[in-house]
């Protein structure tokens, strides 16, 4: 069976499963989808598709509209960064779902000597100081040693965990965003359902052509020499300013669906990809001089998609 993500056909005992071109977890629709390897699928899930919903303006959208995850799990929101905590440096994850805001920080633990003895200084949630208090507990027993309470008399785990004092504290979060990461993850993820929709609705003559090739090199090549890749097109964040695409605009922009749009343009044939009326790309898919397309000028094939419902419409428009 053909894979559009290797571009090979694969020995009959392969499997395959079904692949979301839009992901499920941005309102993918099961109408919207394609056959491929299981392995790429999985692999391009983890290395495409997560990066590209983890960019916060699109984990954004899909937390106020709460669109599941593949396994059925409502969206959260994450802010991640650097903290300072009673005078040290701390990372910090702060999580916002339906039900609860949830602060972690990554644990401090202090080691230092009191006469002789080991002092373990601890800073960390509470729901892990039980963890890192029984690990400590271990390695003091394989070690012949036991644990003391800051007046050196032995306690155990369960009677220091009982006598914590707990402290409450609103750190100052400071987050720094890595603005080229958000670029690479967009364009990988807009190339990726390119060539899915590419496949959806032109077949195998697209997808087994060099010009699929291209996009399936773009998808492998390591992130700092994605530039080498002669790829032709502009992805998020994206306006529409050449000309020849103006006639799109009337497309675009409607925040309450996903568009998919194939259509020829100057002897080209382009993929015009809008998610959540926001995000947008165009991908060259070919010249029509190497490929035969059933599109007449000016015309485009056109799939939008409710994101919340789920559900597809497509059609034929004039541009």
């Amino acid at each position: 069976m053909f894979c559009v993500y290797h571009g090979i056909e694969h020995e009959n005992d392969t499997a395959f499963n079904r692949e979301h071109i839009i992901p499920c977890a941005l309102g993918g629709s099961n109408a919207f989808s394609i056959q491929v390897c299981a392995k790429q699928n999985s692999d391009f899930g983890r290395d495409i598709d997560s990066p590209f919903q983890d960019i916060f303006p699109v984990a954004f959208e899909r937390f106020i509209r709460n669109i599941r995850s593949a396994d059925g799990n409502l969206p959260s929101l994450f802010f991640r960064g650097t903290s300072i905590l009673n005078g040290q440096e701390a990372r910090i994850e702060y999580e916002i779902t339906a039900e609860e805001r949830k602060l972690v920080t990554t644990p401090l633990v202090t080691v230092g000597d009191l006469n002789g003895r080991t002092v373990y200084r601890i800073q960390c949630d509470k729901n892990r100081i039980d963890k890192i208090l029984g690990g400590i507990d271990r390695k003091a027993l394989r070690n012949g040693q036991k644990l003391l309470n800051s007046e050196g008399q032995p306690v155990n785990v369960a009677t220091l965990l009982a006598s914590l004092q707990e402290e409450a504290s609103v750190p100052e979060i400071s987050v720094m965003w890595d603005p080229s990461q958000w670029a690479i993850a967009s364009q990988r993820e807009f190339v990726k359902i390119a060539l899915g929709s590419a496949h959806f609705l032109l077949g195998e003559a697209y997808s087994r052509s060099r010009h699929a090739d291209l996009l399936r090199t773009f998808l492998r090549t390591e992130d700092a020499k994605l530039d080498q890749v002669p790829l032709l097109g502009s992805v998020w964040p994206f306006t529409l300013t050449d000309a020849d695409l103006k006639a799109c605009a009337s497309m675009l922009g409607n925040k309450d669906h996903h568009l998919i749009a194939l259509l020829r343009v100057k002897d080209n044939l382009l993929a015009v990809i809008s998610l959540f009326g926001m995000f947008h790309a165009r991908v060259r898919l070919a010249p029509l001089l190497d490929f035969e397309c059933r599109l007449a000028d000016g015309k485009a094939e056109v799939i939008t998609i409710d994101p919340v419902a789920r559900s597809l419409e497509r059609r034929l428009q004039s541009v």
